[in-house]
């Protein structure tokens, strides 16, 4: 059953975040498979993985979604991450999986299924839409039922040019945590709480059907 965590404090949400996090990396041998996400939401929870100490040697870092840009580029997820704590930890290079752009498109999306077997966690930012990564509302992303990544260039929202984990390769995730801050997320927190609204309609939805699921949210039900 997913658990919903309020907190009108998002640095705490951050720390419950990575509280949850560093708990199932422990309780877990072997390699880590972490995928995360871009985003405004994200970043303080990127801000406290800086801080918290975590066996990086074993923790992978996947994206779960990335725009289709240089990794320098302003818009890449990948940069933010990489500015806002990849380099400040002691993490192997090796351990971090960013999609590589510089030949096309496809090459990049081969070259990353081929690499991609699960993920373990995965954090979720959820949009206003209720999207998460780039699985859209009535968008053949959601809809899609390849079970690793997929590109596309008709994102619903700006640049539409991106590459997604789907449905399937989220589902392969022990621990799922969902981001809805901020009032522009009210109705998209609505519409997850509606249970007559199905994943198609919502795609933050598909978090109920992953073993160990949490709502963090600044948004009082």
């Amino acid at each position: 059953m997913t658990k919903t965590i309020y907190n009108k404090n998002r640095k705490e949400l951050a720390k419950k975040a990575v509280e949850i996090i560093k708990q199932e990396i422990e309780q877990t041998d072997g390699n880590i498979v972490l995928g995360i996400p871009g985003g405004r939401s994200i970043k303080d929870i990127f801000e406290e993985l800086k801080q918290t100490d975590l066996p990086w040697e074993r923790i992978q870092i996947r994206f779960v979604d990335e725009r289709i840009v240089p990794n320098d580029h302003v818009d890449s997820n990948y940069r933010l991450a990489k500015e806002s704590f990849l380099d400040e930890i002691d993490i192997p290079i090796k351990n971090i999986y960013p999609l590589n752009f510089k030949d096309n498109t496809k090459k990049a999306l081969d070259n990353y299924n081929k690499s991609f077997n699960k993920f373990d966690i995965i954090i979720l930012g959820v949009g206003e839409d209720g999207h998460i990564g780039a699985l859209y509302p009535n968008h053949h992303s959601i809809k899609n039922t390849e079970d690793k990544y997929i590109a596309m260039n008709d994102s619903p929202k700006p640049p539409p040019n991106r590459i997604t984990g789907t449905q399937k390769a989220f589902l392969t995730a022990n621990l799922a945590i969902a981001l809805f801050l901020g009032e522009a997320k009210q109705e998209a927190f609505n519409n997850y709480k509606n249970k007559n609204i199905i994943i198609n309609d919502c795609p933050v939805k598909l978090i109920d059907k992953i073993n160990e699921a949490y709502i963090l949210t600044d948004i009082e039900e």
